[in-house]
């Protein structure tokens, strides 16, 4: 109902919080984190518990239970979450029906929401939300009034009670004395740009990865990206985890898998753990070819600094096979008590064996490429030893601080610059992912990412606001444009558009 509006830049929608993400504790970590809005709107059930206090319920739980959120709960979350919310639209039952001590309405508005829209008694679903579309029509687009929630609120019943009684149903709670929440009048519609995503009937690449791939750049690879061998890994990982803390997977469904593996670690020993790791991490991956997404980016590549959070070596093996005459340096945490705290491999032009850096030659990023490894894992030679991996809460922490030693000083201000002055491409990295967003943080200096920088998100990453309009959570203005589609279209487009 809002399409016109928001092609014409009078709205932009945020991403809906709905199905398992409406659901405790994961709605909560969404209103937290995501950008503070203007309107909010529930569309969904509303009620009363047995004490007659206002509750609305939240998708079921786990276990397919009924989940009742009380109003003064939310609202405080609201209060506590949101500094620019103006308006509440409750669209479900009874939102503002007296209960014991006041209404949901009532409780909002209370809380410091300057006006919530609600209904007095149950409606049917089609004068519900022809109720809503009159509001919001007469409040965005009103050549008179626009902006005035009592004129929309009146707007929105004359044209229900056209027809029935329920135009008696919706009414306004106003925390101050002025309904025009909104000055319109001045206002200089700024379209939205157009998206970064490519068409997936053509099969062609997104104009925004297009342009990027087009002139030097920079990758940062993540393991936030749901290839089979990832996705096995992970779940093989987290069960025998589980097993050997004898704890209910249900209970722990939500637990980040370097949270048990700290646990883990704690009770049992680091050596258990490390045995644990390869052990599955090894049998996984003889099983399956490397990700498709890797290979198909790699041709791509050029000269320059690259970051892999990988534990296993791909993206130098990818960039060694496709790129076999570029000299290739891999910069990774040494080993506990290596004097120099780094271990530094090169493959030299036209050899496939790996030598260990004794003295640092100069360094032309123009003709080599570097890749830092900056959680650690296995060294990319023939056979692979496993060296500071980081599994655990306290490896992700320590990490933090070993990072100002992982690249030599020799070569420090060539690898810093070029990462920091060249637009960066983020294939399977999460800004909901704290880690990731300190790995961020540090490699761009606390400055905003560079011009240019695009985020590639997978299924499933519902985080398209946060890169664009918040920067990934980095200082600054700047952003990331998004590219948003399925794996195996975005495959082929790279594959079909190679260099």
């Amino acid at each position: 109902m809002l399409a016109e509006h928001v092609a014409s830049g009078a709205v932009t929608l945020l991403a809906a919080i709905a199905g398992d993400a409406a659901r405790n504790p994961v709605l909560f970590e969404r209103l937290r984190s995501g950008p503070s809005p203007h309107v909010l709107h529930f569309l969904g059930h509303g009620g009363f518990d047995a004490q007659r206090n206002p509750v609305i319920r939240l998708a079921d739980d786990a276990d397919g239970e009924k989940t009742l959120l009380p109003i003064e709960v939310f609202a405080e979350e609201l209060r506590a979450c949101f500094d620019t919310l103006r308006i509440v639209y409750l669209q479900a039952c009874s939102g503002a029906r007296p209960g014991v001590f006041a209404s949901a309405a009532e409780l909002l508005a209370r809380s410091g929401v300057d006006a919530v829209v609600a209904h007095l008694w149950p409606v049917r679903a089609e004068v519900a939300r022809a109720a809503a579309q009159d509001f919001y029509t007469h409040l965005i687009g009103a050549r008179v009034g626009g902006g005035d929630v009592g004129a929309s609120m009146q707007a929105s019943r004359r044209t229900l009670l056209a027809s029935s009684a329920d135009g008696f149903s919706p009414v306004l709670y106003l925390r101050g004395p002025d309904a025009r929440l909104f000055d319109l009048e001045e206002r200089r519609l700024k379209p939205p740009k157009v998206s970064a995503r490519g068409s997936r009937a053509t099969g062609e690449l997104p104009a925004a990865l297009r342009t990027l791939l087009q002139g030097p750049f920079s990758l940062i690879l993540g393991e936030a990206w749901d290839d089979e061998a990832t996705v096995e890994i992970r779940a093989r990982l987290r069960e025998a985890l589980l097993e050997a803390l004898k704890i209910n997977e249900p209970a722990e469904a939500h637990t980040p898998l370097f949270s048990l593996a700290q646990r883990y670690a704690l009770q049992g020993g680091r050596l258990k753990l490390d045995r644990l790791f390869q052990k599955i991490l090894l049998a996984v991956h003889s099983r399956h070819d490397a990700p498709a997404i890797i290979d198909a980016l790699a041709p791509h590549l050029r000269p320059g600094v690259h970051t892999t959070l990988l534990w296993l070596p791909l993206l130098e093996h990818a960039i060694a096979r496709h790129h076999p005459g570029k000299p290739l340096y891999v910069i990774q945490p040494g080993p506990p008590g290596h004097e120099d705290r780094r271990l530094i491999m090169v493959r030299t032009t036209g050899s496939d064996d790996w030598e260990e850096v004794e003295s640092l030659p100069r360094l032309k990023l123009e003709e080599a490429f570097v890749v830092l490894r900056l959680y650690g894992g296995y060294s990319p030679e023939s056979q692979p030893m496993l060296m500071s991996p980081q599994l655990t809460e306290d490896d992700h922490i320590q990490g933090l601080f070993e990072l100002r030693y992982i690249v030599p000083p020799e070569w420090e201000n060539m690898i810093m610059g070029w990462l920091r002055t060249r637009p960066v491409l983020c294939v399977g990295v999460s800004a909901l992912d704290w880690r990731h967003r300190m790995l961020l943080r540090w490699l761009f200096d606390q400055r905003p990412p560079p011009v240019g920088s695009l985020a590639v998100l997978a299924d499933g990453q519902s985080e398209d606001e946060i890169w664009e309009k918040r920067g990934a959570g980095l200082p600054g203005t700047g952003h990331f444009a998004v590219v948003h589609e399925p794996a195996e279209a975005l495959v082929a487009a790279l594959r079909g558009d190679r260099p």
